[in-house]
């Protein structure tokens, strides 16, 4: 049933069961017990749903993906609470060639919330009629000369930094890709 891991998984494997004690200890400091965290069932679901599995060639390019299923339970909504956020662009859901959609990780923070600023971005990466969602995902995840660094866009945006400098490659970028 288990896996054997590589050093890095088993490294990983430690790092996430000391988080989680340490998280379990701070609830019981606080007062709270099991019965306030829900169902070992459901915790340890969203706890697993945060991990992504799914890849998709591009994801080689963009990081770790989610599937909806995972998504919904690592964030606690419905999958058509996602399918509502996809369409509004605060959130970036791309489509597989087999007609699937992955989400990914790179345009969240540790707690599941989007990017700062995300909407305003995919706003203009992705237009109407043009659907460039895994253009707009590798684009967020390459290195960008134009940060200090040549950090990549959602590095700057999760970092709290200006979105202008962002803003401005990303309409230049989008107007390059539309002529």
């Amino acid at each position: 049933m288990y896996a054997t891991f590589s050093a890095s998984f088993a490294s990983l494997r430690e790092q996430l069961v000391a988080t989680i004690e340490t998280r379990l200890a701070l609830a019981t400091e606080n007062g709270l017990g099991p019965e306030d965290l829900g169902s070992a069932e459901e915790l340890t679901a969203r706890v697993g749903a945060a991990i992504p599995i799914g890849r998709h060639p591009t994801a080689a390019l963009v990081g770790p993906c989610y599937d909806t299923r995972g998504l919904s339970r690592w964030l606690g909504i419905s999958k058509q609470a996602i399918d509502k956020r996809n369409k509004a662009h605060t959130l970036l859901a791309c489509r597989t060639e087999s007609g699937f959609w992955r989400y990914p990780a790179l345009q969240f923070d540790d707690r599941g919330n989007p990017l700062p600023h995300l909407r305003e971005l995919l706003d203009v990466l992705i237009t109407p009629g043009d659907d460039r969602r895994w253009r707009a995902a590798r684009w967020l995840a390459a290195p960008a000369p134009y940060l200090p660094g040549n950090v990549s866009a959602a590095a700057w945006l999760r970092s709290g930094s200006d979105v202008q400098p962002v803003l401005t490659a990303a309409r230049a970028d989008a107007a390059r890709w539309a002529a």
